[in-house]
């Protein structure tokens, strides 16, 4: 087991054996593209389930669904495409890192934009997990704003996804 018990700064992540500050760091000292979106991926899908249960949702069949509706790829560019005009400079770059890595592997359940885009959108969760944790509350509140935005154009009572309310933290 390694040792932990080293005092923790806020923005340090343990890695390597050790407890690393990535803020301030240049790029190349970050995994790659491909590993932010390994990590972001994870991030995103537990940060949804446990953003649906705190919600309230607790039959498994309604979580699976609902959590499966979040995290495929074309919600995550919806979402993308949301936040975008909010990002800094820094943070467009690694979305353009991730979209345009290649992972030598073709997607079976969208098209190569999509996935593409996707896959710079979990690269930017895994930077901000790294390197910028104080960004994910910003996620969660572009999440809720968007979903609140999505039943009004639907209509009231999506079927599928809870609205703002339900999204509120209890």
């Amino acid at each position: 087991m390694e040792k932990r018990d080293e005092p923790v700064e806020p923005g340090c992540t343990f890695m390597g054996g050790g407890w690393k500050d990535w803020r301030g760091s240049v790029p190349a000292e970050l995994p790659s593209p491909l590993a932010l979106a390994y990590l972001g991926d994870a991030v995103y899908e537990l940060w949804v389930r446990r953003t649906l249960i705190e919600a309230g949702v607790v039959k498994v069949a309604q979580l699976h669904k609902q959590a499966v509706e979040l995290v495929r790829a074309a919600s995550q560019v919806a979402l993308l495409r949301r936040i975008e005009p909010l990002l800094d400079e820094e943070e467009k770059e690694w979305v353009r890192r991730g979209r345009n890595a290649d992972s030598g592997r073709s997607p079976k359940s969208t098209d190569v934009t999509t996935y593409r885009l996707s896959t710079g959108f979990e690269c930017l969760v895994g930077y901000w997990s790294l390197a910028r944790p104080e960004r994910l509350p910003f996620l969660r509140e572009q999440l809720a704003l968007w979903l609140d935005k999505r039943e009004n154009e639907r209509g009231c009572g999506s079927d599928t996804l809870p609205g703002m309310k339900e999204m509120e933290p209890k």
